[in-house]
């Protein structure tokens, strides 16, 4: 009797057995769009003190990963770890996000599949507050999109006063 039948009903087996465990699951695009806080007791960089939240995401080899990170309470600052846990992207300031430079934005393609962390961080050790963060991944091109607001630019300081005018002497009697 041959052996092919019964290694092929075997495979055949284990293929219907792993069906429903996620092993052959593909990875579905990603969409997050979130209101944070950075507080304390979050976890914190080991470099430099600052706090963070971590959002994980499952991608595939060659998706475009995009984050933003937007705050009127502190400078923003994104970092994206590789699953080999590796910065693979940062980015404390972009302009085209508004809030004078203070706001981040990173886009990388990713270079292996597995899951990536984005830390939601805030540039400056002891910097707390509300942010904004969204985070797409998916196939290049077809990436899923999410509105990603843009905050006003923060007022400008007030004008120094303008100083008084000289008092004249008083003319002489």
């Amino acid at each position: 009797m041959s052996k092919k039948p019964s290694l092929l009903l075997l495979l055949a087996g284990l293929l219907v057995a792993t069906a429903g465990c996620g092993l052959f699951k593909k990875k579905q695009p990603v969409a997050i769009s979130v209101d944070g806080t950075i507080q304390q007791g979050d976890q914190v960089l080991q470099q430099d003190n600052s706090l963070y939240d971590d959002y994980p995401i499952e991608v595939e080899n060659g998706w475009v990963i995009h984050a933003t990170m937007t705050s009127a309470a502190f400078d923003t600052y994104l970092i994206l770890i590789d699953p080999a846990n590796n910065r693979a992207a940062f980015n404390d300031d972009d302009q085209s996000l508004g809030g004078n430079g203070t706001n981040s934005q990173v886009t990388f393609t990713a270079t292996q599949a597995g899951t990536y962390h984005v830390y939601a961080n805030s540039y400056q050790a002891g910097s707390v507050g509300a942010y904004h963060v969204t985070i797409t991944a998916g196939p290049a091109g077809s990436a899923p999109t999410v509105a990603v607001p843009v905050l006003p630019a923060a007022p400008a300081a007030p004008a120094a006063p303008a100083a008084p005018a000289p008092i004249a002497p008083a003319p002489a009697p």
